[in-house]
Formats: structure tokens, C-alpha cells, sequence
């Protein structure tokens, strides 16, 4: 019963987490202007969006579940199932974060290099 009330938490968090991140610019055209979309603000987009999912849902959530196996670490007095739970989330969220970081740094490695001098500005993270 414990881990639905976490994996509710994690759910809502991460459904609700676009809601407050309103005034992001993630789209970088057809905002109100007059130009016209192109292939680079496609690429920018896509920087953009993985930027949007590290940066604001990842992070975030790996210090959720960071806190959750903490509190689980320090209450278990002895209990060796629940320090093995902690472990084990420990381990997964490292690995989920390693693995969430290296997918940002290839996106962001190919689309430096596809874009010209003036999009290089993609949100950095």
C-alpha cells in the first residue's frame, strides 16, 4: 500500500508538471510571427522538449524518489527487506538518471552540430 501512495505521487507529479511550466518557450516559431517554421526549429524543438523532460521532470523526480528511499533507509531499525528496497531504489534512480543525462548530452551533441551560429541558442539545461 505504501509504494501505490509513492507511485501515485510520481504520476500526478508528472502529469502536472507541464501545467506549471507555462511560460517556457519551447516552441521556437509560429508564435504570433511572421516567419515561418523551419527544419532548424524543428531540431530546436526537439532540444527544447528533451531539455523541458530532463530539467523539469526527471530531475526533479529522481530527487522524489532520492527522498523516498532516504526515508525508507533511516526508518528501517534494522528491518534488512526494507534497506534492500532502499538499495534498490537508490540503484535504479543513479542508473534512470546516467541513463536520462546521456540521452540529454547525444541530442545535445547532434543538434549543436546540425545548427548554425545563430540557433545555437537552445536552453541550456
Amino acid at each position: 500500500m505504501k509504494n501505490l501512495s509513492f507511485k501515485t505521487i510520481i504520476i500526478s507529479f508528472i502529469i502536472l508538471a507541464p501545467v506549471f511550466y507555462v511560460s517556457a518557450a519551447i516552441v521556437p516559431c509560429g508564435r504570433g510571427t511572421a516567419d515561418p517554421c523551419t527544419l532548424k526549429d524543428l531540431i530546436v524543438l526537439i532540444s527544447n522538449i528533451i531539455t523541458f523532460l530532463i530539467k523539469d521532470i526527471a530531475i526533479p523526480v529522481a530527487v522524489v524518489s532520492f527522498v523516498w528511499a532516504g526515508w525508507l533507509y533511516l526508518t528501517a531499525g534494522g528491518n534488512t527487506g526494507q534497506i534492500e528496497e532502499a538499495h534498490r531504489i537508490f540503484r535504479w534512480v543513479i542508473l534512470g538518471l546516467l541513463l536520462a543525462l546521456g540521452a540529454w548530452l547525444i541530442v545535445k551533441g547532434i543538434t549543436s552540430a546540425l545548427l548554425s551560429g545563430s540557433y545555437r541558442d537552445v536552453n541550456p539545461l
